[in-house]
């Protein structure tokens, strides 16, 4: 009774859950008696103000749960446990509680559930403050769920989120206009009018509430407001309609003062209502997430009463609040009302230093309309720097410098080229030049960057400590003034880092009471070298115009030394290894010139073919005489391309030993530098093993290839095995619809009189969805089945349908979204169709496999298909993972060889086996920004596989 009577009427809500109590208090606990408690939990805190109670019994009910219930019920009471929370925690716990009923939900096969859990984690990743980027991609995940699943009012849910995240965004028509190409606001409000979905219309009007808010339109605000509450029975008990309250009662103080005088105090009286309930939710719940917006309101109801002094303190604190607790969002809207308060007062640069701050947030929340709408309103925005900085941080400006300092810092910078000397030299005129007490070189590589030396002043003079002879206390730097400078390649100085300033907070700067503060890029020809960290703990304004002119003149003639250094270093460590490798032997290297005199050549390549240190002496070994006859076509060719480009790729060919004999061999040549120099290097690899081993796995062909096919036959059935639970879930779902459309047809019948259309549907769906369930089992037993290879003309798109069918609980259970790209002009190709699923199958798991460590980005796998020429078709999976380590592209699709603790390394080899059978190939690539693509080509007209 309970889910009708929350729709139905509030008193009714409170009677049902109680009387669920006591059934249980007086009989003894039920299966849904967690169910009950933890309902309890829920209305406790909104309903009557008792908030940490709320919690501590929804708590209750879910270890209630754990000990006693299934899946089903622990899924729905941790879903309660978690709106319990939101009044009391940090909304990143109620998402923990969120996020498990989700999981629980989805592992229950209660889908429609889980549709509606995903809706509210989307809603309250939105409340947390996250940058609306992550919020669109779980918007995204949460809507394809929806529509996979069937269930419109969960997609309505999501909606509610998602188009107020279009229109921050800028992908929709106006800041405060949710149409687009793809969506009609007017018919979805239109809908939603009609349904009176109470759920749908709380989320959606005050999403609506606040984007009208934000584009500045008070009295549409105000409007939506209005259509929050649906019917005065029933009581939002969500944490959600704190928004409205905050963004009404905003809207209400903007429009106070342009308001007839007669209306102000009506006005005025639902101000302080709004105001009200959310300095009780602060108050009674002790959460943080209500702190900085009833101060932001308290704020502006002081402004309206005149409360000047009042009014700033409360800006400040509201700003500061929201900022600590990492609402970036309020943040930005606290900002922007001090802008305005200060502009009334015509303190214009003050109202101008919060604007800024205002357009900082907004424009790092993500939303980009709410940042053109602001630069279009003050053009003065659109003059700041990229990411403009508050008070108290300057850039330094271009000095002209004596020439004696110009020559001291070219000379001791640029004469070095050992790394220690240079690193040393480079410090200790920093702290000279720049009066500093700490100086931090910061240098960047590929791996990531890295504190190459620090030096301080002490009493005996400047000491600078190396990278080997740093401990943890040096590596310590304010860090997000280093990710500032090296995410923007700017300048930046804090006159006084302890007064206000987007870095005033930095728990480095607050620990070391740093005053004085100075961070150079170091950059040459464009590529960010590194940067050079200063500071001064004794005193404000220690960096002089003229002191940072020499720092950056040192900053500049640093960062050519410093990559000329790691060049020349590069090029000794490539020599160093060259030469190791050419004495340790592993494989034959020797030297010649292009008349075919080899003149040096190491070991390994004279026990190969059976010369001495004394031939090369005397000049007697040419590689043109070492060339059989039927190879000296082939050579020119290869002499040829070498002179032309500097290299040649590998090659096969034989030489001749000493004693006559062939020996196969592999070649890999290079000049010396300079395609036109007069010789070159070449490795040499020894195949005799190789060919030898060849032929005799050519004897037992036949034998390899039954093998092979028993190894592909083990591969299936342990796919098979692990997707048995989605099989399952698959089964489940159109046997439920059968026996469903079953039911309906025998009361359609024993209806006076039968409706017999509507008996005839309801046959019609029974067996539609028989039909499905006995896809699945075909689809199962053709990969189960060691059936034989059969060839024919195949839909590559059909089948990668029916794979993305088996693996659906999966991306489920991983939150993977799935994006399909299909080219529909796509021919048929003559393939095993069983083969072709197993290879797309096999790509797929181990792509979600891949992205299940990956918790720092969305998961995304995406399916493309195309041409790749008129007669040549591909399919390639990409995912967001770790990717492929470097080196590891080829060994992958070797047999046994795998990068999983727990793989048997026959998936990738089996299926390149399978597409090589069918005349394509199969490899992977680097996925950009990050992530693999594994993809594979076949020709439309495939040869028969071999017998």
């Amino acid at each position: 009774m309970q889910p009708p009577a929350y729709f139905s009427s509030f008193n009714m809500t409170i009677l049902v859950i109680c009387r669920m109590i006591n059934l249980s208090l007086t009989r003894g606990a039920a299966s849904t008696s967690a169910q009950g408690l933890v309902l309890l939990g829920y209305v406790i805190g909104p309903a009557f103000g008792r908030y940490e109670d709320g919690y501590h019994i929804a708590r209750l009910a879910s270890d209630l749960a754990s000990e006693r219930n299934g899946p089903v019920d622990k899924a729905r009471v941790n879903h309660l446990t978690g709106l319990a929370a939101a009044w009391t925690e940090p909304l990143p716990v109620v998402l923990d509680w969120l996020r498990a009923a989700f999981r629980g939900g989805v592992q229950a096969g209660d889908l429609y559930y889980a549709c509606f859990e995903a809706a509210v984690i989307v809603l309250h990743v939105f409340l947390s403050g996250q940058k609306l980027e992550d919020v669109d991609h779980e918007c995204k995940r949460a809507l394809d769920f929806a529509r996979d699943t069937g269930f419109q009012a969960g997609m309505d849910l999501v909606i509610a989120t998602e188009r107020a995240v279009a229109s921050l965004r800028g992908r929709t028509r106006g800041l405060s206009e949710y149409s687009d190409e793809t969506f009609d606001a007017g018919a979805f409000e239109a809908n939603l009018a009609r349904s009176q979905n109470s759920v749908v219309m709380w989320w959606y009007w005050t999403r609506k509430t606040m984007v009208h808010f934000l584009a500045g339109e008070y009295e549409a605000a105000l409007a939506a407001a209005d259509k929050v509450q649906s019917h005065f029975s029933i009581r939002n008990m969500q944490i959600e309609q704190m928004d409205c309250f905050y963004y009404a009662g905003l809207s209400l103080a903007a429009l106070i003062d342009e308001a007839p005088v007669a209306e102000r105090g009506a006005m005025h009286a639902k101000l302080a209502s709004r105001h009200a309930q959310l300095r009780a939710w602060a108050e009674e719940t002790g959460s943080p997430t209500f702190a900085d917006k009833h101060l932001l309101v308290a704020a502006e109801i002081a402004r309206v009463d005149g409360q000047d002094l009042k009014a700033q303190r409360l800006y400040e604190e509201s700003i500061r609040l929201a900022k600590e607790n990492g609402f970036l969002h309020n943040e930005a809207v606290s900002n922007e009302m001090a802008s305005r308060f200060y502009a009334r007062q015509n303190f214009e640069r003050i109202s101008l230093m919060y604007l800024r701050e205002a357009r900082l947030c907004y424009l790092r929340w993500g939303a980009h309309a709410k940042v053109t709408q602001m630069e279009a309103a003050y053009p003065q925005l659109r003059e700041e720097q990229p990411v403009a900085l508050s008070t108290g941080t300057t850039f330094a400006p271009v000095e002209q410098l004596e020439l004696a300092t110009v020559i001291k810092v070219v000379q001791t910078v640029s004469g070095e080229i050992v790394l220690d000397k240079l690193v040393d030299a480079l410090m200790r005129m920093a702290i000279e030049h720049a009066g500093a007490g700490r100086a931090v070189l910061v240098l960047s590589q590929v791996a990531g960057t890295h504190i190459e030396a620090e030096a301080e002043m002490t009493g005996h003079g400047v000491v600078v400590r190396l990278r080997e002879n740093l401990n943890s206390t040096s590596a310590a730097l304010p860090d997000a003034i280093v990710q500032h400078v090296l995410g923007t390649k700017e300048t930046v100085i804090l006159e006084n880092a302890l007064l206000t300033s987007p870095f005033s907070t930095d728990p480095y700067i607050l620990d070391r009471h740093v005053r004085s503060l100075l961070a150079l890029p170091l950059i040459n020809q464009g590529k960010l070298i590194g940067l050079l960290y200063l500071e001064n703990n004794l005193a404000a304004n220690v960096f002089t115009p003229s002191q940072i002119a020499i720092l950056k003149l040192i900053a500049s003639h640093a960062a050519v030394a410093l990559e000329n250094t790691r060049l020349y270093r590069d090029l000794a460590e490539r020599e160093a290894r060259i030469r190791r490798l050419v004495d340790a032997n592993i494989i034959g290297v020797f030297m010649w010139r292009f008349d075919g005199l080899i003149f040096e050549a190491n070991d390994s390549f004279l026990d190969m073919l059976g010369f001495d240190r004394d031939d090369l002496a005397a000049g007697r070994v040419y590689w043109t005489d070492l060339s059989p006859p039927e190879g000296w076509e082939n050579d020119a060719r290869m002499v040829a391309e070498v002179k032309a480009t500097g290299i040649a790729p590998p090659w096969e060919k034989e030489f001749f030993h000493k004693d006559g004999r062939r020996v196969p061999v592999l070649l890999g040549a290079a000049t010396f530098g300079d395609p036109e120099s007069d010789g070159g290097v070449t490795f040499i690899l020894d195949l005799t093993a190789r060919k030898q081993a060849e032929e005799a796995a050519r004897a037992s062909d036949r034998r390899y290839r039954d093998l092979q096919s028993e190894l592909a036959h083990a591969s299936r059935v342990a796919t098979v095995g692990q997707l048995s639970a989605a099989i399952s879930h698959e089964l489940r779902q159109p046997l439920v619809g059968v026996v469903t459309s079953a039911s309906a047809g025998l009361n359609w019948l024993s209806a006076g009189p039968p409706n017999i259309p509507a008996v005839r549907r309801a046959l019609e769906r029974a067996m539609s969805e028989g039909h499905r369930a006995a896809e699945v089992l075909d689809r199962t037993r053709a990969l189960v089945t060691k059936m034989p290879p059969r060839n024919d003309l195949v839909d590559v798109n059909a089948i990668v349908s029916d794979t993305v069918a088996l693996v659906r609980e999966q991306l489920v259970l991983n939150e993977v979204s799935l994006e399909l790209r299909l080219d529909k002009t796509l021919s048929r190709v003559l393939a095993d169709r069983v083969q072709l699923q197993q290879v797309i199958l096999n790509l797929m798991l181990n792509a979600i496999d891949a992205m299940a460590g990956v918790n720092s980005r969305p998961r995304e796998l995406k399916i493309v298909s195309g041409r790749e020429s008129p007669h040549v078709v591909y399919v390639a999976v990409q995912d967001t993972g770790p990717g492929v380590p470097s080196g590891l592209e080829e060994k992958l699709f070797d047999a046994f060889y795998s990068t999983k603790p727990d793989g048997m390394g026959m998936g990738l080899a089996i299926s390149k086996t399978i597409i090589e059978s069918h005349g394509g190939s199969l490899g992977t690539t680097r996925n950009e920004p990050q992530g693999a693509i594994f993809s594979f080509s076949l020709p439309i007209d495939a040869p028969e596989p071999p017998s």
